[in-house]
């Protein structure tokens, strides 16, 4: 076991901390290169420029050569990227590290020293996006100093500053190619609350995601939110917060479309046909873009149908569908006099679980409010209700596209017991509905 202490930057670690984060960031240049030939529009680029110069050529040779060709541009093209968002580091925060992170309040910037060497770093510095927060910075750890618990350490250094410093929670950011990194935090203790789209043309085009962290609750509640019955004057809060929050699962569902062989298989085959028909290269990813495109409109639809179909059942008349039945209740999260939260429970559809168990639905948070715990103090409402009624268990179903939700839900103690899909359409594509079930401790 190497021995290591964790101590404040000094200037002699400049270029020792600058060269560890370029080099532990240009380690994820092939995960990405990865992730980027999984997209679906990346294959069928490839598969149809290989199909066309097949076809062309009669050669094998020249279509592999070309597709070679692609993927070593594509490589290239890659790196570029990525060094230049890791120059454009060394030029911001890490060009001045004393100024920016020794000399502010509330910032400071720490190494993990081992054999007379800087082996890890972390910075700390108030969030740009909420007051009370700590933004955690530059995580690294050398190489050939990872598995001896010194990213932990790092991590603790900078909660316990967050403690010091009366913020109310740490907060981070982190690549969804950087996966040890994301195992790492969520052992610490902390929990991913969103994901985002990189928001530059090539980070929407590759699908780069930027998971988002947090440990909240570091000096008590994080902002004062309470949980109460729905009352009349939310009616359309709920509703609003209904549609957004279904509604952004759409782009989820349609990239899950894409990665089905048998729509990969449906617009290779629809390229081709346009290439035999027409003789042109232009007129078959013209037609094929806008087959993607109507492909778009089309899942889309399928979500708003669902949620038009939802405000006019259940959401049509609140009060009736949830406060008046026996057995059945509705509540809202409230936060600085806005509804941010909902969830309904009621009796479950299927008849043999009447008696027995309640159904947990109409889950959501506001977007901006994630991460705060509102969505896990809701569930405890309705295990809690639950159990003050007799019933020995709570169900509920949710999309395989909400990951996050699925997550909270196996956090809070529910167990996947069974999927299946809502119609046909969702068989042929392979979209599932998750069926989970929490049996509330000492029941009957």
């Amino acid at each position: 076991m190497v021995d290591y202490r964790i101590r404040e930057y000094r200037d002699e670690d400049y270029e020792a901390v600058r060269e560890m984060f370029a080099t532990g960031m240009s380690e994820y240049v092939p995960a990405l290169c990865v992730h980027v030939l999984k997209q679906p529009w990346v294959i069928l680029v490839l598969a149809c420029t290989f199909c066309v110069l097949l076809t062309s050529s009669k050669s094998l040779l020249l279509p592999i050569l070309a597709i070679t060709l692609l993927l070593a541009m594509g490589r290239q093209l890659l790196g570029y990227f990525w060094t230049m968002y890791i120059e454009h580091c060394l030029k911001e925060d890490l060009l001045d590290i004393r100024t920016t992170y020794m000399g502010s309040k509330g910032s400071c910037f720490w190494v993990a020293e081992a054999d007379e060497c800087v082996v890890g770093t972390v910075a700390a510095r108030p969030s740009d996006h909420q007051k009370g927060e700590l933004m955690l910075k530059r995580m690294s750890v050398r190489k050939d100093y990872r598995g001896l618990g010194i990213a932990k350490a790092l991590c603790q250094a900078v909660i316990c500053f967050a403690q010091q410093q009366g913020c109310s929670a740490v907060v981070l950011n982190t690549l969804m190619v950087q996966d040890e990194a994301r195992l790492m935090y969520e052992r610490v203790g902390f929990e991913k609350y969103r994901d985002d789209v990189l928001p530059t043309v090539y980070g929407r085009l590759a699908n780069v995601t930027i998971s988002k962290y947090r440990v909240p609750g570091l000096c008590g509640p994080m902002a004062p939110y309470r949980i109460r019955q729905y009352e009349d004057g939310d009616y359309e809060a709920v509703r609003a917060m209904f549609a957004r929050g279904i509604t952004e699962h759409a782009p989820a569902a349609y990239v899950h479309m894409l990665t089905r062989p048998q729509a990969q298989l449906f617009f290779l085959a629809l390229f081709l046909a346009v290439l035999a028909a027409s003789g042109s290269l232009l007129v078959s990813l013209v037609a094929v873009l806008l087959a993607l495109a109507g492909g778009w409109f089309f899942v889309r639809s399928l979500w708003i149908g669902y949620v038009q179909q939802s405000l006019r059942s259940d959401l049509l008349d609140i009060q009736r569908s949830y406060l008046e039945p026996a057995n059945s209740c509705f509540w809202v999260a409230e936060a600085e006099g806005a509804v941010v939260g909902m969830v309904g429970a009621v009796l479950p559809v299927d008849p043999s679980e009447r008696g027995r168990a309640l159904e947990l639905k109409r889950m959501s948070v506001g977007r901006e409010h994630r991460g705060r715990g509102i969505a896990r103090a809701l569930c405890r409402t309705v295990i809690r209700f639950a159990q003050e009624r007799g019933h020995s268990a709570v169900v509920l179903s949710t999309s395989m596209v909400q990951d996050s939700a699925q997550r909270l839900y196996e956090s809070v103690g529910f167990r996947r017991v069974s999927e299946g899909s809502p119609s046909r359409l969702a068989s042929f594509l392979q979209f599932s509905v998750f069926y989970y079930r929490y049996e509330i401790p000492g029941s009957r």
